[in-house]
């Protein structure tokens, strides 16, 4: 079983460097719709999630899952930040 405790947390930029490991991601929903999304992370970058299976209900929320590519993570979980974070 993946310790999802000891996940580090990525932006864009550092993304790729991860491939296959789990993450987190903290970013700005942008889009989401048929189970994926896109987040803006905190470089101004866009990180795209699939597998979301609950809906994002506020602006920003924090993405825990596998590495599938440079600019692609398959979600595990996800949770609320709310819509006031300041993530600059």
């Amino acid at each position: 079983m993946t310790d999802i405790g000891s996940s580090p947390r990525v932006n864009a930029a550092t993304l790729a460097q991860y491939a296959g490991k789990l993450v987190r991601v903290v970013g700005k929903v942008v889009q989401q719709q048929n189970g994926t999304g896109v987040l803006q992370t905190s470089d101004g970058g866009s990180i795209n999630v699939t597998n979301v299976t609950e809906a994002w209900t506020d602006q920003f929320v924090e993405v825990i899952g596998m590495v599938q590519s440079a600019d692609t993570v398959q979600a595990q979980t996800s949770k609320s930040f709310g819509n006031n974070f300041d993530f600059t």
